[in-house]
């Protein structure tokens, strides 16, 4: 493993971390669309796939943010 892939792989455990119970603020779709995301984040850190793992888990942080956004 590279240092990129070193990092991406750090990165994307951090933001895991972050999202954790991040779907009970969410509603419907927005709340499936995340956890897709995180699950998508977690298999492909699985599979040693840094870079899809990291999008997915941006993905799924983009979707909290813009929530937690709309409703301030």
């Amino acid at each position: 493993m590279n240092k990129t892939q070193k990092e991406l792989r750090e990165m994307t455990k951090k933001f895991l971390d972050d999202l954790d119970g991040g779907s009970d603020r969410l509603d419907g779709n927005l709340s499936d669309n995340f956890e897709a995301y995180v699950s998508d984040a977690r298999h492909f850190l699985d599979e040693e796939d840094y870079i899809r793992a990291f999008e997915a888990a941006v993905f799924a942080s983009g979707i909290l943010e813009s929530e937690t956004r709309l409703q301030d």
